[in-house]
């Protein structure tokens, strides 16, 4: 999950006034800061570009905070494993969604891709909105799981998984997959597949994060 920005040591903040210059142990410093706390130390505005790459990475170069913000929405996974499936809200709801997360990584330090499936039931027709809401399950776990690092969807690949189709969209050192069934018209009875994965590109593994 992301992290607030830390308040930086003020010797940091006091040799940014120098110039570019600085000893060992201030240039040291400064090669471990992402983007937003250089340009603090700095005293500049952050890189939009750079800042957002970096958000992007941080799910891929810190799988314990992948891990950590999965278990927010139910998927444990801990060390070791690398998928989990639950049913939302229960298998004999109106409206009930199988969810499965799965991420992979050819060393246990980084992941590679992270992917989401999604298989929504529309068992019988809803009586309340919380029934009705079951139906935003794909687009709640998702959101709030990008959330936790800053980082979201954007409107092109919402409407291709709240509408169906295929989708895919490199931006930030990210490639973003969704294919999604389209909206049965007849719902009662249907089955909706939505999936979207997250992979890295390779230029982007030795990003900092």
């Amino acid at each position: 999950m992301r992290r607030c920005l830390p308040l930086l040591p003020l010797c940091l903040l006091a040799a940014s006034c120098g110039g570019a210059g600085g000893n060992a142990s201030e240039q040291a410093a400064r090669a471990t800061m992402n983007e937003e706390q250089l340009s603090q130390v700095e005293r500049r505005a952050p890189d939009p570009a750079k800042v957002m790459a970096e958000r992007w990475g941080e799910m891929f170069a810190q799988p314990a905070a992948t891990r950590a913000a999965a278990s927010e929405f139910g998927f444990q996974l801990a060390p070791g494993k690398d998928s989990a499936e639950q049913v939302v809200p229960k298998p004999d709801a109106p409206i009930a969604v199988a969810a499965k997360m799965e991420v992979s990584g050819k060393a246990p330090e980084r992941l590679e891709s992270i992917r989401f499936a999604f298989d929504v039931a529309y068992n019988r027709p809803p009586k309340t909105k919380a029934e009705k809401d079951a139906e935003k399950v794909p687009n709640k776990i998702v959101g709030g799981f990008l959330n936790r690092f800053q980082v979201g969807l954007t409107n092109e690949q919402l409407g291709t998984m709240m509408a169906g189709g295929t989708l895919t969209s490199p931006a930030h050192g990210v490639t973003v997959q969704v294919a999604a069934d389209p909206l049965p018209s007849e719902r009662i009875g249907a089955r909706r597949r939505i999936a979207i994965t997250f992979t890295q590109d390779p230029a982007a593994a030795g990003m900092k994060s």
